[in-house]
């Protein structure tokens, strides 16, 4: 190493100590609690990430060596990328509605803002141009994201009911609203079921579902530590005491808690669909870590049919390349989740179904930014009509060319 190579690792070697830090921070605190993200940290490590290639952009201009440019360069580029997908993902993330408002409009979020816009004035605009000339990589991509249309496409809600609970004698009305209240209810729906767009509603619980371990810690490092407080300050307060006493005896009862796996290594699973054991019968997480119910008011939005066929299409095309080697970080984390270095975590029969969607989708769109357009629900509506017309060829055809010519927006869908 030479005494220009050492100044300019010297000059970032904080920012990277720094940056070390935090990933070490969120990482833990991610693994140990099923998927827990410190907003904080989490803002502060994508605005190190931003300042470090700020940085790295500032000292290839002051550079000389062309290698060593090239090295900060890749370097530089590799921070941006993954500041802006963290970002991204935290914009995107599925919380609560007035969390979310207070994370949109937090100092620290516009602060990280402010500094990708700087990044982009100084350049790093370059880091995001992916440009694709692989026909072969463009083609299954652009097939993928066909098939996946098409497989979702055609109206799911079109079915007769054989008859109408309210039409029955009171006898057997009787019989079918007492064992079978919610497969025989009365007055139910006809077709088109679901929300159309402009329909949504925003719904409010007192209560928010989590995984267990994820409920100790908002008990021992939020609640608890409030409520002692609030007791320092009325001291002999018995409901409050009464209320630290049940929550301190619950946490020992969760901490007593333990799991297995819900499948044994030599079992073959049954594909069902997407969180059918999690949401419908187990109540577990996709890890096997039981669900519970913490007083803990959230507001959500209701959602439409057209977001609910965006997530399903996403989530399709994620897993139909997963593996496929159209996307390196796509299949480190496929090969990752196929090992048995995965664990619980993953899946050596079917690693796809445990992909982390976000990611992966995000990933994809970033080498190729045509699909970004599966993000707009107008285009993506367009496609689906496309479809559904029997036009699957075309389709695949513009998105080949998109995807070729960068255009993430074609102009038959704008």
């Amino acid at each position: 190493m030479n005494a220009l190579e050492g100044r300019w690792r010297a000059s970032i070697r904080d920012l990277q100590e720094k940056e070390s830090y935090l990933e070490q921070q969120v990482g833990e605190l991610s693994s140990e609690f099923s998927g827990l993200k410190d907003i904080d940290l989490t803002l502060q490590l994508i605005t190190t990430k931003f300042t470090l290639a700020i940085r790295l952009i500032e000292l290839i201009g002051e550079s000389t060596a062309p290698t060593q440019a090239e090295e900060m360069g890749s370097l530089a580029k590799r921070e941006a990328v993954a500041a802006v997908e963290m970002l991204e993902t935290l914009s995107n993330d599925n919380i609560s509605l007035d969390q979310k408002e207070l994370i949109l409009e937090s100092e620290e979020y516009n602060n990280a803002l402010e500094l990708f816009h700087h990044l982009l004035l100084e350049g790093g605009g370059a880091f995001f141009d992916s440009r694709t000339e692989d026909k072969r990589n463009a083609s299954v991509v652009a097939g993928a994201i066909t098939d996946s249309i098409a497989k979702y496409s055609a109206p799911d809600d079109g079915y007769s009911q054989v008859f109408r609970i309210e039409d029955l004698p009171a006898l057997l009305k009787k019989l079918f609203t007492t064992f079978f209240p919610v497969f025989a209810s009365e007055h139910q729906q006809e077709p088109p079921l679901g929300i159309e767009e402009g329909e949504q509603k925003i719904y409010h619980s007192k209560k928010m579902r989590m995984p267990l371990s994820q409920a100790i810690h908002y008990y021992e490092e939020e609640l608890l530590p409030e409520l002692e407080k609030t007791l320092r300050e009325n001291p002999g307060d018995y409901h409050l005491q009464k209320r630290i006493d049940s929550i301190e005896r619950l946490v020992r009862e969760y901490r007593q808690l333990r799991f297995v796996p819900r499948s044994t290594p030599g079992s073959t699973p049954i594909i069902v669909g997407k969180d059918f054991y999690t949401s419908s019968i187990s109540e577990y997480t996709a890890d096997g870590e039981l669900m519970v119910s913490v007083d803990l008011p959230v507001a959500f939005n209701s959602g439409t049919n057209l977001e609910r066929m965006q997530e399903l299409v996403q989530g399709d095309v994620t897993r139909r390349l997963a593996g496929k080697g159209v996307c390196r970080e796509l299949d480190e984390q496929y090969e990752y989740l196929k090992s048995l270095a995965s664990g619980m975590k993953g899946s050596t029969r079917t690693p796809s179904m445990k992909l982390n969607i976000r990611t992966g989708f995000a990933a994809l769109k970033r080498e190729y930014p045509a699909i970004r357009h599966l993000d707009n629900k107008q285009e993506l509506a367009r496609l689906m009509d496309m479809v559904a017309r029997g036009e699957r060829r075309k389709v695949r055809q513009l998105l080949t060319q998109s995807i070729l010519n960068r255009d993430s927006r074609p102009k038959e869908l704008r």
